[in-house]
C-alpha cells in the first residue's frame, strides 16, 4: 500500500509542477477563472416570491444525470470502462500488489477526475443564480452530484464488460434493461400529463421532480440527494446517499470477489484512451466509432471530382450510426430546448445568446476537420477552393439541420410567429458560417503550432473577436428600430459576408500538406 500511496504522491506533485513550467497552461486557466468570477458577478438573485420553482431545477438535474449515466453505462457494454493509464498497464498490473489495492487505487484516481470532468457547470451559476437562487455552495452540491454520477457510471460500465464481453446475449439483455428503465419512467409521466390541465412542460417538470422517480437506479438517487441538501432536507438526502455508497459496495464486491482478475477486462479501454491521448497529443482529430460498423451498401455511388467528398462524410456519418446529428448535437439541442421553456416570459434573446454560446463547442467537431489529416484531399487534382467548399458541405448541412431541429419546437414554445422563427434560424445560420470560416482560418493561420493549450486558448479569442461584430450591429439596430427579425436578418448578412471574405482568404489552404503541418 506505501508504493501506491508514493505513486499518487508523485503524480500529483509533477502535476503541479508540470502546470508551473507551463505559462501557456497558467494563462489558460487565469483566464477560465475570469470568465467564472465574471459570470458570479453578473448574476442577481430574485426576490423570493420570484424565484422559479425548485421542481423545474429538479428535473433538469434529473435529466442531466440520467443522461450521464446512462450515456457511461451503455459505452461499457462496448468497450468497458478504465480507471488506468496505459503506464499503470506496463508497471502497476505486474507489480506485486493485491488487485483489490489497485482497484482502490483507480478508484481514487476517478473520483478526482469526475469532479474534474464537471467544471463546465460552475459557468452555470449565473443563469441558476438568477432563476433559482442557487448559492455558489448550492453549485458546488451540483457538481459533487455531477462527479458522483460519472464516478458510478464508469464503475458500472467495467461491471457490466466484465460479465458481458463474451456473451452477447448477455449485452442485449443488460441494453433491453436499461432502456426499459428509461421507457418506464417516460410512461410513469403520461398520467399526469394526461388529467392534468395548464402547461404540459410544467406538469412534466413535477412528474420528473417526484418521489418515486427518485428510485430510478443512481441518476435518481444522486438527484433526491442533491435536491435534499438543496431544499434543506438533510435526512433524505443522507438517506439516498447512503443508497449510492451501498451501490458502489456491490459493485466493488462483484468485481474483486467474484471476478478478482479484472486486469483483462480493462486493457481494451485502457488502450482506448491511450490511442486519444495519442492523438491529441500529436494534433489528430480521432473519431469514436461503434465497436460492430453495419457495412450496407459499399461504394460512395455518388458525385464526381471534388463533390465526392461530401458524400463520402454523408456514408461515414450513416456508418457511425447517426443521421447528420451526432450525440453531442442531440445534448445542445435537449439544451436549448430547455432553456427556451425555463426563459419563456423573458422572449427569444437569452435562447440566441445561450445557443450562439453553444455553437462555439460544435462547429469545431465536423467532418471536414478529419478530411485535413488524409493524403487524398490534397492530391486530388481539383481547384483548392473547390475542394474546400466540398469538404464543408456536410458541415454546412448539419448547422441547418440543427438550426431547424433547435427553433421549430423553441419557437412554439416560445409562442413566436413563423417569421420570427425564420429570422432566429437566419441568426444561427449565420454564425455557423462565420464559426465554420473562423475554424478554418484558425488551421490555415495555427496549423504549425503544437501547442494543444495556445491553440485552444486563441480558438475562443479569435471566434469570439469575429462573433462581436454581429452581436453589436443586432443589439444596435434593435435599439434604434425596435425590430428583432430586422436586427437578426442584418447580424446574419453580416456574418455570411464575414465568412465569404474569410473563406476566400484561405481558399489555398489545400495547395500545400505542409502549410496544415500534415
Amino acid at each position: 500500500m506505501r508504493a501506491l500511496c508514493y505513486l499518487a504522491a508523485v503524480r500529483l506533485k509533477n502535476g503541479l509542477l508540470d502546470w508551473l513550467r507551463r505559462p501557456a497552461r497558467l494563462i489558460t486557466v487565469l483566464m477560465f477563472a475570469a470568465l467564472l468570477v465574471f459570470s458570479a458577478l453578473g448574476s442577481r438573485a430574485p426576490a423570493l416570491e420570484l424565484r422559479r420553482p425548485l421542481s423545474e431545477l429538479g428535473a433538469i438535474v434529473f435529466l442531466l444525470y440520467t443522461f450521464t449515466f446512462v450515456s457511461g453505462a451503455l459505452q461499457g457494454l462496448q468497450t468497458g470502462a478504465s480507471f488506468y493509464s496505459m503506464a499503470d498497464v506496463h508497471f502497476l498490473f505486474p507489480a506485486p500488489i493485491s488487485p483489490r489495492r489497485v482497484l482502490l487505487y483507480g478508484l481514487i484516481r476517478q473520483a478526482g477526475s469526475s469532479l474534474f470532468i464537471g467544471f463546465f457547470l460552475l459557468y452555470q451559476y449565473s443563469w441558476l443564480h438568477s432563476l433559482y437562487g442557487v448559492s455558489m455552495g448550492g453549485l458546488l452540491v451540483l457538481l459533487t452530484g455531477y462527479g458522483l454520477c460519472i464516478f458510478c457510471s464508469q464503475l458500472t460500465a467495467m461491471v457490466l464488460y466484465s460479465f458481458t464481453s463474451q456473451n452477447e446475449s448477455a449485452q442485449r439483455t443488460a441494453k433491453a434493461v436499461i432502456f426499459l428503465l428509461c421507457a418506464l419512467t417516460a410512461l410513469g409521466l403520461l398520467p399526469g400529463l394526461l388529467s392534468g390541465t395548464g402547461d404540459w412542460l410544467a406538469l412534466a417538470a413535477q412528474g420528473l421532480d417526484s418521489l418515486w422517480v427518485s428510485f430510478f437506479p443512481v441518476a435518481g438517487w444522486v438527484r433526491a440527494a442533491v435536491m435534499g441538501f438543496l431544499g434543506g432536507n438533510r435526512t433524505l438526502a443522507i438517506d439516498f446517499l447512503l443508497l449510492c455508497g451501498a451501490y458502489i459496495a456491490a459493485l466493488l464486491l462483484l468485481v474483486s470477489g467474484k471476478h478478482p482478475d479484472f486486469y483483462e477486462d480493462v486493457l481494451l479501454a485502457a488502450e482506448v484512451s491511450q490511442s486519444a491521448v495519442t492523438a491529441k497529443k500529436e494534433g489528430r482529430v480521432q473519431e469514436n466509432l461503434p465497436r460492430r460498423i453495419r457495412v450496407g451498401k459499399t461504394g460512395i455511388r455518388h458525385g464526381a471530382g471534388a463533390g465526392v467528398f461530401y458524400y463520402k462524410h454523408r456514408l461515414e456519418d450513416r456508418r457511425s450510426q447517426f443521421f447528420l446529428l451526432d450525440s453531442l448535437s442531440l445534448f445542445f439541442l435537449a439544451f436549448g430546448w430547455g432553456m427556451a421553456w425555463l426563459m419563456r416570459e423573458e422572449g427569444p434573446i437569452p435562447l440566441l445568446v445561450f445557443t450562439t454560446y453553444l455553437q462555439l463547442f460544435s462547429t469545431a467537431s465536423g467532418r471536414w476537420v478529419r478530411e485535413l489529416l488524409q493524403p487524398y484531399v490534397y492530391l486530388l487534382p481539383e481547384p483548392a477552393a473547390l475542394k474546400l467548399f466540398h469538404i464543408c458541405r456536410e458541415s454546412m448541412l448539419r448547422a441547418a439541420v440543427e438550426a431547424a431541429a433547435l427553433y421549430l419546437p423553441a419557437g412554439l414554445i416560445l409562442g413566436l410567429s413563423p417569421a420570427a422563427i425564420l429570422a432566429c434560424f437566419a441568426f444561427r445560420m449565420g454564425f455557423a458560417f462565420l464559426f465554420l470560416a473562423g475554424n478554418l482560418l484558425i488551421e490555415r493561420v495555427l496549423g504549425t503550432i503544437n501547442s494543444r493549450v495556445i491553440i485552444m486558448t486563441l480558438y475562443f479569442l479569435i471566434l469570439i473577436l469575429l462573433g462581436i461584430p454581429g452581436i453589436i450591429l443586432a443589439v444596435a439596430l434593435y435599439a434604434l428600430l425596435d425590430s428583432l427579425a430586422l436586427a437578426l436578418w442584418a447580424s446574419c448578412l453580416f456574418n455570411l459576408a464575414v465568412s465569404a471574405l474569410t473563406g476566400f482568404l484561405c481558399r489555398n489552404m489545400l495547395d500545400c500538406a505542409e502549410m496544415n503541418n500534415w
